[in-house]
């Protein structure tokens, strides 16, 4: 089949202009300036940095922009950097990071030493979180510092009598909670020896997602091994000291338990302790305008990678050149690895298939957004979550009821891969590459899709991936092949 793709006028300057943009920055060259949101590169462009609104979530401005990473701003928790392990020290055991710490991160200090009754002493700032000793075996001990003001590289902990000697590592992490970050702990001191135990919190943890971190001593000699279970992340693995610690970020609500293997029988002194995230990275939005993305100076392609990320757009269209491309996934040309996060997602569920009110995501989310969508003036009936364009002119074809946009030339992919990827896309596209659509009973798209390769695969029961803003059966949907 060999049909003509329309292609309506979506001049850059022109469109830039119209939005008050100023078509002078949509030159192409995508050299464009880095955009910073916690000491992170989130985008490279020319539009200001994004602003968070009351429930989280960051506002990108219409502009020009090379690319937009919405990793770390997905929600969650993840690591910032890891300090090595001490040099075995006595009395006082003091921890480094490779860097000064940042402003309203989280600092978590595992410590273990030689069996003692005395609790560590800590720096000011510090709070203990789990403490567990075994004579004949030693002690362990998880600290954190919630909220820590920033500029911290080290921190000295003090073990009593002065002749007691032991190890202690520091961590780092963004997106926990500021205020109360500590939710459940647990200890183990396991007095019999053994070559399985295990280390459990003592409540169910409130949140999905929640840093649960270790520290595990054991006493083991030369030769013999050490395991941690799977799915846990190694922090520490000292042998020689009897010292292990671990993580993970992926655990859902419940109790928290680590099941920790010796290949010699051992005494242990187990700790675990939880945090739970802020919730304040819940997102971006894309604010009504024209978005123009320029992919030849990003090596991995450019344009918009979600990559755990949730995106919300209402009234906006975007044009994509070079290499630049949509992705769930990540920023690798062509969309890179499918998305695996519950929180990848392209707008939120519609009002005409969710009741709203309540839908907690589309209320609160910069003033009640839906979709993803086009400027427009109808939605599908019984959703108002898209009303006339605040910036595009009533029938103005360079943007009316026109989502994604590419021209010929466009070499970057359409990539909407992985059981977790939703989406709820409101308007046309056009583009001249490949699309891939993996339908899983969340993923819509209301308008005419036009691509030089469509791919849409479903499991059995997954719905409708494509139909209009007037039903399915007025929806275009058509590959072209160029010859």
């Amino acid at each position: 089949m060999q049909q003509s793709t329309p292609e309506p006028n979506t001049d850059p300057a022109a469109i830039a202009t119209l939005q008050g943009t100023g078509g002078a920055a949509c030159t192409p060259g995508g050299a464009y300036p880095n955009i910073v949101v916690g000491g992170v590169t989130v985008a490279t462009g020319m539009g200001p940095v994004p602003a968070k609104d009351a429930s989280g979530f960051y506002h990108f401005k219409p502009s020009c922009y090379g690319y937009m990473n919405l990793t770390s701003l997905a929600g969650g928790i993840s690591n910032r950097q890891i300090g090595p392990e001490s040099a075995f020290q006595t009395h006082f055991l003091t921890a480094t990071l490779p860097a000064a710490s940042q402003a309203a991160t989280l600092l978590v200090a595992t410590v273990t030493a030689a069996s003692t009754p005395n609790k560590f002493g800590a720096p000011a700032g510090w709070i203990s979180a789990a403490e567990a000793n075994q004579a004949g075996e030693g002690r362990s001990e998880i600290w954190y510092y919630p909220n820590n003001p920033g500029g911290i590289s080290s921190a000295t902990f003090t073990m009593n009598p002065a002749t007691v000697g032991g190890n202690v590592q520091l961590t780092e992490w963004l997106g926990v909670d500021t205020a109360s970050p500590l939710d459940q702990s647990g200890s183990s001191a396991v007095v019999v020896p053994t070559t399985t135990t295990v280390i459990s919190t003592g409540g169910a943890l409130s949140q999905t997602g929640e840093l649960v971190i270790t520290d595990d001593g054991f006493k083991i000699l030369g030769g013999q091994t050490f395991t941690r279970a799977a799915g846990w992340t190694g922090l520490v693995t000292d042998l020689a000291q009897g010292y292990g610690s671990e993580y993970r970020t992926d655990l859902g609500v419940g109790v928290a338990s680590e099941t920790l293997t010796t290949s010699q029988a051992s005494l242990w002194a187990n700790v675990i302790a939880t945090f739970k995230a802020s919730g304040s990275g819940s997102g971006a939005v894309l604010d009504p305008g024209f978005y123009y993305f320029n992919g030849s100076g990003f090596a991995g392609g450019g344009g918009i990678c979600l990559n755990g990320g949730m995106l919300l757009a209402r009234d906006v269209t975007l044009e994509f050149v070079n290499q630049a491309g949509l992705s769930s996934g990540t920023c690798a040309a062509g969309g890179g690895a499918s998305c695996a996060a519950a929180s990848c997602q392209l707008g939120s569920t519609p009002c005409s298939i969710s009741a709203c009110p309540p839908n907690a995501v589309a209320d609160s989310a910069g003033g009640g957004y839906t979709w993803f969508a086009a400027p427009c003036s109808q939605a599908p009936a019984g959703d108002a979550s898209c009303p006339g364009s605040s910036w595009c002119v009533a029938g103005d074809r360079a943007c009316w009821n026109l989502l994604v946009w590419a021209p010929a030339s466009n070499t970057g992919q359409i990539a909407i891969k992985g059981a977790s990827a939703k989406h709820w896309l409101l308007g046309s596209v056009y583009w001249p590459g490949t699309c891939t659509d993996t339908v899983n009973g969340t993923s819509t798209l209301d308008g005419t899709i036009s691509c030089g390769t469509l791919s849409v695969s479903a499991a059995a029961g997954a719905g409708t991936a494509v139909g209009s803003n007037y039903g399915i059966s007025t929806a275009l949907v058509e590959a072209v092949l160029v010859e």
